[in-house]
Parts: structure tokens; sequence; C-alpha cells
């Protein structure tokens, strides 16, 4: 292979080709390598050069023979792009619509073809008048330069809108309605915008909103939208025609309860009458027939369902009547015939908890059973069954249809079976209903064969390739009873193994052999990998905004290697990291089985985004945010993000805010991906303001640092930084200083034992080496059920802008798993700070540990646990300035104690989540029950400082707190409210015996 012109590349394309050294010459071999190297090198020309070449074998014989050489010529790049005339719409996207963007290959063989595209994108846009010319100059090296010129012409927009006024829509509505469209006056439309316009419109007139309270709705079924279109010299007048005809209502019968009947929505549903009513003469017979097979599926099986029309010129009325009659459920079952307990492990070494696994029987009669448990089993499998196919709203027992028995019967087979059982039979003999007005209970009668229990003796593997470690599948399976399910699982594992190493067309088959007896069994696994698939080209589509060269960089997949799927799949996640892109597609494509082109098919996000946001607890106030940012600068996916924040806190316990002591936080990021390589983010931040109001305290800060976060593995990264911040306290509780404080000195303060505090306070600078370390091992990040989330904070503080060196690193570690269809969350959370002796001080206070309120530690009040400091309230003079703070403290009493924090932390925390369908409640399938328990401590570890509490001896060594909580997921963010109890309150300090945490949101 030669380049007479250069552009030859350094990808290696020998591997594509099929034309072998020694291999058999043919000529359909050579146009098939012209076809591949046009495509995969991307070049303009590829001539092959074919000429008889003497040939000698290693035996000395003499054949003939032919020299084949490929000559490849470099495909022309677009090496500046000159535009004139682009005005109203966006360069980027005129140019990404044409083809022509400086630095891509020039393929085109006539400019117009360019000037045709750009045309087109006009037109779409509502410019029908656009002309453009384009003229292409070519260099030395053969590569072009474009002159793009565009006239674009008047755009094809609107002047005036009417709407002719109607009963169904308002004109506000349709023009908000036409506007959501891209229809409104003064833009330009087309074609398509109208027809979108025009069925946005009709679908409004027909869509049945549903009743509230005691108001009926009116919808309009059989609604025509017209758009009428008159072209004038300013530009055209649109009008809308809207002829709504009959307006129709549904109503219940008023001789039978609500409850008894089907909601209207149904009707609406089950005759599809949002797409156009069909209110044929039959009508209220189809109507009748499908509302009463829906409410007989849904566990009423003697439901008898009327629809009545009555219509009239303008209107026409629907009403529903009859009765659903009672509901269905399942109360017990007789299991007969040779019913065995498959959790019995024998000699198995299987061991399965039935209750575990299944759930919701009320009660089970074994009838000649060999096990109580196994009838439990089938009453259990049949009441699940009944809970996934069944949506009604609040059951207390299993709807129980003869459909759902069924499909009982179905998982119980598989169920046996996944346990060794091949040879199971399960028929249900018996559905028997106790007389009832509301509810009818059901006794579901099975007959049950299990036949012989099936061992899986070994697994042979036939054929397939190396690099395949096929013991490691099937080793586990092997020994124990034969999971048809689990052994399709393990071959469909084997062929993806194949695939990610080329052979796309592989396959494999198990076949099952069972030896005499029937109690034993071996399993051949045939493999044919088929042949390995190369890459021959990759191509990038649908990049507008971002550069190419950026897509580009992320994909790692070369001519001439193997297609892995697991590779492209890699390729995808890293395009939709970058954060640019709301659809990615990556796929091998091609009709040759030999050669596949990789096509990567991207469709951007806008450039800009908006988010608003908020949140309320009890234990942090309420408050909003706004961000606002730039997610593809300069087409990089460089990100510049703009922070706001504003929130307030409680006058005490109450729900007052406190407008006297606001919170807020201006900020600003920078975010530059693959710096300084591939996989790596490079982060700049400035925080221009931020007021931060704690229990005891409340803080001024301004800083700015630098980060850059590295991709360690899957599900690991990290992140190392710098970070400077000038900070002032404005207000102090004096209760909370220790000795040592790092702030002493900023606070005039010489005696800890009666200090007199001078806010607000001197600032003093605090500089840092931060870190962190997060391993994500959880199975869906949105939904997590199990798994594991953990990280690791560190902050080293360096004395040469502070003054204070120390080091502080604290840990989390939560782990999910599954339990009966529950939820088990436990969690365990440290930290430690560690101080030079030489500094003879003490963590300044906003970088002390601290626990206590629903984020940390239920039962108690925010940051309320651990050592404590005695305040005389009399013998203090607070400053004018603190007096909202210290307001829910009674200036009157005594005195108080106040939590300081400490350098040392430990917590553990174990909940159980129930969702609310396991208790019952079918509908409420978005919240959960949540029962918990919170153990651990805050503890001063630096000998120097000794609060009131630990002089006293009166700090325990542990807190415990228990409660019970509801969590629930909301458009704005997580609902979460817990009781708390805290078991041994502290009576000196106060300490309340329950609390209430709530939140909603994001703070």
């Amino acid at each position: 292979m030669s380049a007479p012109r250069g552009g030859l590349g350094d990808e290696n394309l020998d591997a594509l080709l099929v034309v072998r050294q020694d291999g058999v010459y043919h000529p359909m071999d050579v146009r098939k390598d012209i076809a591949t190297l046009v495509r995969a090198g991307d070049f303009a020309q590829v001539e092959a050069w074919v000429e008889p070449w003497p040939t000698v074998l290693l035996n000395g014989q003499e054949i003939e023979g032919v020299r084949v050489e490929y000559r490849v010529y470099a495909t022309p790049v677009v090496r500046r792009v000159a535009t004139t005339g682009v005005r109203s719409l966006a360069l980027a996207e005129v140019l990404a619509a044409s083809g022509a963007v400086r630095g891509e290959p020039w393929r085109e063989d006539a400019p117009a073809k360019v000037a045709d595209r750009i045309e087109a994108f006009y037109r779409s846009n509502g410019f029908l008048a656009t002309e453009c010319e384009v003229v292409a100059e070519y260099d030395d090296e053969g590569d072009v330069s474009l002159s793009v010129r565009v006239e674009e012409g008047p755009p094809q927009r609107l002047v005036e809108l009417k709407v002719r006024p109607n009963p169904a829509l308002s004109e506000a509505r349709v023009k908000k309605v036409l506007a959501r469209e891209g229809v409104a006056v003064g833009r330009p439309y087309t074609a398509e915008r109208l027809r979108r316009a025009q069925d946005a419109l009709q679908a409004e007139l027909r869509d049945y909103e549903g009743a509230f309270l005691w108001w009926t709705p009116t919808w309009w079924p059989e609604a025509r939208v017209n758009l009428k279109l008159v072209p004038t010299e300013g530009g055209d007048r649109l009008s809308v025609l809207i002829e709504p005809r009959r307006r129709y209502t549904i109503e219940l019968d008023d001789h039978t309860q609500a409850r008894r009947l089907p909601r209207p929505e149904e009707l609406v549903d089950a005759m599809g009458m949002e797409e156009g009513a069909r209110l044929g003469r039959d009508f209220g017979t189809e109507a009748s027939l499908a509302l009463t097979d829906t409410e007989r599926r849904r566990g009423y099986l003697d439901a008898a369902i009327e629809v009545w029309a009555r219509e009239g010129e303008e209107t026409v009325h629907l009403t529903i009547g009859g009765e659903r009659g009672p509901r269905y459920a399942l109360a017990a079952l007789e299991a007969r015939g040779q019913v065995v307990d498959p959790a019995d492990t024998g000699a198995s070494g299987v061991s399965l908890a039935l209750g575990s696994v299944f759930s919701g029987c009320r009660a089970a009669r074994p009838v000649d059973a060999t096990h109580d448990a196994s009838a439990r089993f089938l009453c259990q499998a049949a009441a699940e069954s009944a809970r996934e196919v069944v949506h009604s709203p609040i059951l207390a027992r299993q709807t129980l249809t003869p459909e759902v028995a069924d499909r009982a019967v179905d998982d119980i087979e598989d169920f046996y079976r996944s346990q060794g059982y091949l040879d199971v039979e399960v028929e249900r003999v018996g559905f028997a209903a106790a007389p009832g007005e509301r509810e009818r209970l059901v006794t579901l009668s099975l007959e049950v064969k299990a036949g012989p229990r099936v061992r899986l003796e070994a697994v042979d593997v036939a054929g397939g390739v190396p690099g395949v470690d096929t013991d490691k599948l099937f080793r586990e399976l092997v020994g124990k009873p034969l999971d048809p399910a689990a052994l399709r699982e393990r071959t469909r594992r084997l062929v993806e193994a194949h695939m990610d190493l080329g052979h796309l067309y592989a396959d494999a088959q198990p076949v099952t052999v069972r030896e005499p007896g029937g109690e034993a069994a071996t399993v051949t696994v045939s493999v044919v990998p088929g042949p390995v698939v190369l890459v021959r080209s990759t191509l990038v589509k649908g990049t507008v905004r971002t550069r190419r060269a950026l897509v580009e960089g992320e994909i790692d997949v070369l001519p001439g290697d193997a297609v892995s799927p697991a590779q492209l799949m890699a390729v995808r996640r890293r395009l939709y990291e970058l954060g640019v892109f709301q659809r990615v597609s990556v796929e091998a494509l091609g009709d040759e089985d030999r050669v596949k082109d990789v096509v990567v098919a991207v469709e951007e996000k806008k450039n800009l985004a908006f988010e608003v946001g908020g949140g309320i607890a009890t234990d942090d106030g309420a408050a909003v945010f706004a961000r606002a940012g730039h997610r593809n600068l300069w087409g990089l996916a460089h990100r510049l993000t703009l922070y706001g924040k504003v929130g307030v806190g409680w006058v005490g316990d109450g729900w007052t805010p406190d407008w006297l002591a606001p919170e807020w936080k201006a900020a600003a990021r920078y975010e530059a991906p693959n710096l300084p390589t591939r996989g790596e983010l490079v982060a700049l931040d400035v925080l221009f303001n931020e007021q931060s109001q704690e229990a005891a305290y409340r803080l001024y800060r301004s800083g700015a640092g630098a980060s850059v976060r590295l991709a360690l593995g899957a599900g690991v990264s990290a992140e190392l930084g710098y970070r400077a911040q000038y900070r002032t306290l404005y207000d102090i509780d004096p209760g909370v200083l220790v000795a040592g404080d790092a702030w002493l000195e900023e606070l005039g303060v010489d005696d800890v034992s009666d200090p007199s505090p001078v806010l607000p306070s001197a600032g003093r600078w605090a500089s840092a080496i931060e870190g962190s370390v997060v391993i994500d091992l959880r199975d869906d990040v949105a939904s997590p059920t199990r798994g594991g989330l953990g990280s690791v904070n560190f902050i080293v503080n360096e004395d040469v802008l502070s003054d204070i060196a120390f080091a502080r690193a604290e840990g989390v570690w939560t782990q999910l798993f599954p339990v009966s269809g529950l939820g088990v969350l436990l969690r365990g959370r440290a930290g430690a700070a560690l101080v030079p002796e030489e500094q003879s001080l003490a963590l300044p206070i906003e970088e002390r540990l601290s626990a206590g309120g629903g984020g940390s530690f239920r039962g108690f009040d925010v940051d309320s646990v651990g050592p404590a400091n005695y305040v005389s309230s009399e013998d203090v003079a607070y400053p004018e300035a603190l007096d909202p703070l210290l307001r829910w403290s009674d200036r009157d009493a005594a005195g108080r104690w106040v939590t300081t924090g400490g350098d040392a932390l430990a917590i553990a925390t174990a909940e159980l989540d129930i969702p609310f369908p396991r208790l019952g409640l079918s509908s409420w399938s978005s919240w959960q029950l949540a029962l918990f328990t919170d153990v651990g401590n805050v503890w001063w570890a630096n000998p120097a400082v000794v609060t009131d509490s630990m002089a006293l001896g009166t700090d325990p060594l542990l807190r415990y707190g228990v409660g019970v909580g509801i969590r629930r997921a909301t458009p704005i963010g997580p609902l979460q409210l817990d009781l708390g109890f805290n078991p041994s309150p502290l009576a000196y300090r106060d300490e309340e015996l329950v609390r209430v945490h709530f939140a909603v949101g994001a703070l």
C-alpha cells in the first residue's frame, strides 16, 4: 500500500484487506478491498495496480504470481470557510447543515450541493426565498477554501393572528398553544409548524381533564380545527377556525354510590375518545362491555356496568351506572397431589427462606401435602402474582381472578423449575368463592406434581475461542439443582464474552442430557463463534455547536480493531458524561459480515441551562436557589455555572422565619473536562460571598479554589484541590469557644471562662489542600436498591496563609440490600482531626465535627450531640446583634448548655425501608415507611480541650436515637418526615424525648 501524495496516516489497515500475502488471487477480492479502503481510510481515490510477479515456492518450484499494490490518495480537507449574509440563523447551525465545516474532509463533486443544503435548511426555518452560492478554491496540496454567500430574503412571517370566538378555547389559550409550537406574530413559520400547531389544538380540545370535587368537566371530542393563511404585502395573516361541535359531559348514576362505579376517565380511555368521538349507534353497548370487562379483570367478577348516551344538537350527556359487585380476594389455598417444599435443601445444599421471596398470604390449608411450608409457598406465590397484576387503591388482601390464578400457576411452575424440579406440573382445579356483599373470599385449589429433583452434574463447553473463561461462568451451577433460567443466563453471558472479542455473530445453545432415573443431568453448551468482525471506519453525525474533534477524542475504536459491544457502550457512556448531549447512539452498521462501520450519532442539548429550586426543613430552615450556566463553551464541553442561594432559619423551635439572620451564597464554577488527560476534569471555583447561619455562630466567607477530578475506575472517582478563603464571624455564642480556639485572637477573647467577644470579629485566612474519594457500587444511581456508596474527605490546612495547621478526615459508607421486598440501609460515619502539639491551638469552630438533626442523628436538635459548655445568662453581656440568635435560649434563665462539637466522631445507622404496597397500600407505590436507629457520639480527643460537661463527667460514651418516618420522591426533591426518640435525654441540658424532623426539596 502506498500514498503517492501522502496522507496514508498512522493506522494499519492491512487487517481489513481480503487480499493476503501467499493467498489465492481473485479480482473480486480486489474490488472489495478498494471499497473498504475508500470507506476506512476516508480516501478520495484508491487505485489497484496488479502486475505479474514470478514466485518461487519453498521447494524451488516456480509458479505464476501477481503483485498487488494499492495506491491511495487523501481526501481534500476544508481549510477555510468564509461566509457572508448569514444574519438570521446561527452560523454554526447553517454550516453544520451544509456539511462544509472547517477541518472536515471535502467530498463534494460540485459546491452547488452545499448551496442546496443551505437553502433547504433556511426553508425549514421559514425563509422560502433564500439563495446561496458556494465557490471552492483549491490550494497546492489539494485542500479547499470555501466562500459561501447567502441572500436570506424575507422570511415567511406572521403579521396578524386571529382566533374566531368559540365556547371551547379562549383566544389567550389558543395563542399559548400555538406559541408552544413556534407559531406566533412576528416569528417565521413553516408548513410543518402549522401542522403541529393544528394537531396540538386538536389534542387540547379532546383532552379530558377529569372531575374536581363537585365540578363536572366538559370536553369536545368531536372538535375540528382549521388554519387559514391569507398572504399580504407585509406578511401573512393566520385565522384559527375552531368548530367545537357538541359539548360532552360524563356523570355517574345518582342511584349508585360513586365507589361502586368506574371513574369517568376510564370510560374515556376505554373508548379512545381523546382521539376523537366514536358515538355510533352501538356506543352504549360497546362502552358497557368495555367497562364491565375492565372491572372483571380487576377482580370484580360479578360486575355489570352500563353506559347511557343522551344526545342533543349541542350537547352529549354520558351516564355510567350499574354495579361493580363484590371484590374477589384470595383467602385460602388447598394444595393437592405431590406437593414438596421447594426450600427443602435435601442433599443439594440449596437453602431458601420462603418468607423472603413471597408474602401476602392470609391462610393456607394443605390437603394431602407433604409439608405445611409447601402450601404456604403456593399461597404466597398466588398472592404475589395478584399484587403484580392488580392496581386498585387500597387492598386489605390480594384481589384474585381466574386469570391471575393461572398466572400464579405459571409463576409457581417457574420457581419449582428453578429449584431443579424440571417435570413439575401445577394445575388449577378449584376456584370457590364464599358469598359476601362487599368481598367474596376465594379458596384456590391447586394440583401439584413436582416430580424428581434434577441435579446438574457437569457442564461441558464445546467450541469457543481462547480468552473466555468458560469454567468460571458455569462452575457455581455444578452440583446444585438444575435451574434452566440460570443456565440460559450463563449461556447468554458466554455469547456476550465472545462478542466482546469481535465475534458479533457468536451463538451458543445448551443441550441437557438426563441420566437414567432422571435425578442427574449433564449439559453440553455448543458454541459457534463465527468470524471476527473488524471496524472499517468511524463516522460522527449530529455535531452542530460541538467540535467534532471533541467527539472523536472519546472514540478509541480504530479501523482494523475488532468490533466490541462493550467498547462501544464505553464510548457512549463517555460521550454522555461530557454533559452536552441529550441523546447518543453508537452502533456498528453495514451489510458485510467481516467489516462494520461504527456510526456515532449525537443530539446536542441547548447551550444555556437554567435551574431553580428550593426546600424547607425543620432543622435547616427554608431556602431557594438558582443556577444558570453555559454547558458547551467554545464547543469543547467546558462549563461555566453561576449559583445563587437565599434562605432563612427558624426562631427557636417554632416555624417563624428569622428574617434578621438570613443566609445567602453567590458563587461561580468553571469546569474543563478531559484536562489534563482524558477522563479528568479541572475546575475553578470562586465564592463571592456566603453568609452561613449555624446553631451557635454566623460566618461570612469569600474565596477561590482549584481542583482536578480523576476517574480511577468503574464507580470510583477522586478529587484533589487547593482552596483559600477569607472568613469573618459576625455573631457567636460564647459557650461554643474552647481553650486555644483559633478564633480567640480575632474575637479579642483572652479568657474562655469569661468571654466578651468583639463582634464582628477581625478576619482570618483559611487555606488548605482538600481531597476526596468516592466509591459508588450501587445498582442504580437514581433509585438504588442494593450496593454501596462511600466517600472519604480530607483537609490539610497549612499555616502559610492561615494561622493554624491541622489535618481532618471524615469517611462514610452506606450499604443497601433488599430483604423480602424491603430495603435495609446500614451506614457508618467516622471522622477525626489532628492539630500538631506545637500549634497549641484547637480546631476553629467551623471546622469541628458535629452531629444531631435529621441529616445525621435523629431524635436530637441540630448539632446538639457531644461535649458542651455551661453559660450563665446573667454574667454575660451579649451584643444587641446577637439577640435574635439567642432569643430561643431564654435570657432570663439561670444558664444554658452550648454544644461545642469536637475533633472525633463515630455514628452507626440502621434503617429498614418498607414500601407502602407491602402494607397493602397498592396505590402508594412511591411512599416508604422507615424504621431507624442511630448510635454514636462526638468527642474531644485533644487533651488541651476540656469542656464543662467533660469536667463534670456527665458525657455519656454513646448516644442513641430510634424512630419511625416516611419517605417519598417528589418533583422538587426527596421528602423525609421522621419522628425521632431520644431514649436517654439529659435533663440538665433540657433535651427532649421526641423530635420531629421534616425536609423536602434541596437545601
